[in-house]
């Protein structure tokens, strides 16, 4: 790709956040790193490893949604061949393998650039027979972002072959996409395996799955994966949240750990979603891959602050204490996790880095510590485990330079 073409096509530039549930081991988080960076016009722009979290954060920032979302794809199916998260333990919650996928416009949208993504992916021979249903010329970003949501769901949980078929008809005659309880902006799709065999065939979406083969890997059959979206990929706007309420994310396990949701003590039967149903796939959860959720939002940045000295629940307090939802900063969301070396974190959200930025976040914590009566230096300097929209869009222009 062209120096003129990046720059042109990364003023309208995409982000996505796709979360792993694995930080350890080294050579299998290099070949998730492989799988992510296989995609042409796709950088991988930063890989954010937690190895006391057991969770790492690929970062890919794409002007093409249609290559973005097939890197996605790439890099969320070799997680689910290599991983099984019935031997995943850590300090930090989670839902599933690939745990958590977020798209964010990292720039402005011009209504005469949203024309450029009505280029068919499968005539590039990127996600094969695939129907890409673009948002109109004048769509906002986040439109876009949300299309790119609910295309990587498809994949990630293809419809059934019927259905398939009927939403590919209605899409074509009505000529613009779908909504409704899919999400915004769906997308219908099939997909086909390495060996050239389609994964639609009959039968309910629970029995069939997506063959996944990683570089010197067997191919690998992945039933189709529970999906829940929120943020503009959602018709209602849920927040992520919300979602993990409902799932059990935030409660502890009995042993005093985390194991996120879907436990037997957290749901009815374990896997069973039925009491919260999916937007897409089935209403039960495998032990191994567990459950995905996928949203379009604004960019959201994460802060987290080591606390010395401080046992839970007094981080806990702090975490209320300095969240939106406790009475804190706008836009916030925190909460309170075991890191390394006996240290505790309060661990944040930023919604609206503008309206509380890091800075501002550090020095209301330590405000709100010394007032409990906590040495200044038991609140240690926070860092982000993520980088600022500019600084992704300067890295993938450069990276996608060379």
């Amino acid at each position: 790709m062209g120096v003129e073409t990046t720059s042109r096509e990364f003023h309208s530039a995409i982000g996505c956040n796709v979360y792993i549930s694995e930080g350890r081991d080294k050579a299998l988080i290099g070949k998730l790193e492989a799988a992510a960076q296989a995609t042409p016009g796709v950088a991988l722009v930063n890989v954010f490893q937690d190895e006391p979290y057991h969770r790492t954060g690929f970062t890919l920032v794409s002007g093409q949604p249609d290559r973005l979302t097939e890197a996605v794809v790439r890099l969320s199916r070799a997680a689910l061949q290599l991983l099984d998260l019935r031997r995943h333990d850590a300090s930090h919650p989670r839902l599933g393998v690939v745990d958590h996928i977020a798209l964010h416009p990292l720039g402005g949208l011009a209504p005469a650039a949203a024309t450029q993504y009505g280029g068919s992916p499968a005539a590039a021979g990127l996600i094969p027979n695939t129907v890409w249903v673009p948002p109109p010329p004048g769509s906002t970003p986040l439109a876009v972002a949300a299309t790119c949501a609910n295309l990587i769901a498809r994949q990630l949980s293809p419809p059934q072959a019927e259905e398939e078929e009927e939403e590919a008809v209605a899409v074509a005659e009505a000529g613009t996409e779908r909504g409704g309880a899919r999400g915004v902006g769906s997308s219908s799709s099939t997909t086909t395996s390495s060996s050239g065999s389609s994964s639609s065939s009959s039968g309910s979406s629970s029995s069939r799955g997506v063959a996944t083969t990683v570089a010197g890997g067997q191919e690998e059959e992945v039933p189709a994966l529970p999906v829940y979206f929120y943020g503009h990929a959602h018709p209602s706007r849920r927040g992520l949240a919300d979602i993990r309420r409902k799932l059990g994310y935030f409660r502890r396990s009995p042993e005093g750990g985390w194991r996120g949701g879907l436990e037997q003590q957290q749901l009815p039967a374990g896997n069973d979603l039925s009491a919260f149903p999916p937007d897409l796939g089935p209403a039960t959860a495998s032990a191994r891959w567990g459950v995905v959720t996928i949203g379009a939002t604004p960019w959201v940045g994460n802060y987290n602050v080591p606390l010395s000295g401080v046992d839970m629940a007094t981080a806990r307090k702090l975490a209320k204490a300095i969240s939106e939802r406790g009475g804190g900063l706008p836009g916030v969301q925190a909460m309170a996790l075991q890191h390394a070396d006996g240290l505790v974190e309060v661990a944040c959200n930023l919604l609206d880095a503008a309206a509380a930025p890091p800075g501002t976040l550090q020095a209301r914590l330590e405000g709100i510590a010394g007032a409990w009566g906590l040495d200044a230096s038991q609140v240690r300097p926070g860092y982000q485990t993520n980088r600022s929209p500019e600084e992704l869009v300067r890295a993938a222009v450069a990276a996608l330079r060379e």
